[in-house]
């Protein structure tokens, strides 16, 4: 389907090296872009909408205020996020961490408009009334613009630095997954796996054990997670929220991202992904390749780090859901003149290796073979 194509396009494109790449659920604002599509926004274009965020010019609403913002900085981050040594230069820091503030704690309430109401015309800022559908793109843009600013080091550090900023983004994260919006979703997951795992250069591993410390504290947060993993998995729907969750996954349970996961909170979790086994083999017949190898990871770490009785269960998992036979073949007869194959095919035999050591009944299906 559609969000399938969209996911291996996605992933696609990260990969070649393009972090600037995101989805959105409405057209791109180019009109609101201060110079081409084609030319990195200068330090006094970034700067000049950082400002814009605390404070909106006159006439410009603050929703239109984070679509100039999303517009003219990109999706990977602020190009020019580290204060330049002078007398006159502008705190770079300190406008990041001001607009991550802003967009956490002095954001608008909307409301949506009962059933059978028109739009009214546009009002004061905050005090409009919106659509259901409207009210989720405008949370979408918020949570891109959040994953704007923690893409650079001060955002990513103002997570744990900042009083009262995990707990506002713990409320905003919550309250938006609660609108059952797949855009919406994926525009939130996105950002928490920012925050997971350091986008820019040279990363504080302590301020990255902090900020997962931090998001993974909550057992009831991680549980919603997986819930809603094991939703999209089994229905077969979401594609690009399932990716989402996979990366979240990799960046807590997965080598060598797991080094900074707590111990407890990464217990839980792998506990939490293990016991849902049928849902994570549902997704190694997906159609996206991206989700295969996601599910392929995160299978690999279950299987080396859960205790033994978890992995018999998925061991004993992977014959009775056929997974087992399906990699044999992907593993054996894979055409290798494409090269995306030799990728699937090198994951197909790292699986069998992990499905059959210590598994009899596998073994012996391997001399049936």
């Amino acid at each position: 389907n559609r969000d399938s194509l969209v996911c291996s396009i996605l992933d696609g494109v990260r990969a070649s090296g393009n972090q600037c790449v995101c989805v959105r659920s409405t057209n791109s604002r180019r009109d609101l872009r201060v110079q081409p599509m084609a030319v990195a926004s200068s330090e006094e274009v970034e700067s000049m909408h950082l400002r814009f965020l605390r404070q909106p010019p006159e006439g410009i609403s603050f929703w239109e205020m984070v679509e100039r913002f999303n517009a003219n900085v990109a999706y990977s981050g602020l190009v020019h996020a580290v204060s330049q040594d002078g007398i006159f230069t502008e705190n770079k820091e300190k406008l990041i961490k001001d607009a991550l503030t802003v967009l956490l704690t002095r954001c608008p309430n909307v409301r949506a408009l009962p059933p059978g109401m028109d739009e009214p015309a546009a009002g004061r800022e905050g005090d409009g009334q919106l659509t259901g559908e409207q009210m989720l793109r405008k949370q979408e843009a918020r949570f891109q613009a959040i994953r704007r600013l923690v893409a650079s080091k001060a955002g990513f550090e103002a997570f744990t630095q900042l009083s009262g900023i995990r707990e506002s983004l713990g409320r905003a994260v919550v309250s938006a997954l609660t609108r059952h919006d797949d855009g919406l979703t994926h525009a939130v997951l996105d950002a928490v796996n920012t925050l997971m795992q350091p986008m820019h250069e040279s990363p504080d591993l302590r301020q990255e054990q902090l900020n997962k410390a931090s998001i993974m504290s909550s057992a009831s947060f991680m549980k919603h997670l997986v819930d809603l993993f094991t939703l999209h998995a089994l229905r077969g729907t979401g594609s690009l929220v399932i990716s989402a969750l996979l990366d979240f996954f990799t960046f807590a349970l997965c080598l060598p991202y797991s080094e900074t996961s707590e111990g407890s909170a990464f217990e839980t979790l792998l506990a939490l992904v293990a016991s849902r086994g049928r849902a994570l083999f549902r997704l190694f017949s997906h159609p996206s390749l991206a989700i295969v190898k996601g599910a392929g990871l995160v299978m690999r770490a279950l299987i080396e780090e859960a205790p033994d009785e978890l992995v018999a269960e998925l061991r004993q998992m992977a014959l009775v859901e056929g997974s087992l036979l399906q990699h044999i073949s992907i593993a054996c007869f894979a055409n290798t003149n494409d090269p995306r194959n030799l990728v699937l095919r090198q994951l197909s035999r790292q699986l069998i290796n992990l499905w059959t050591e210590n598994n009899p009944p596998a073994q012996d299906l391997l001399k049936r073979i």
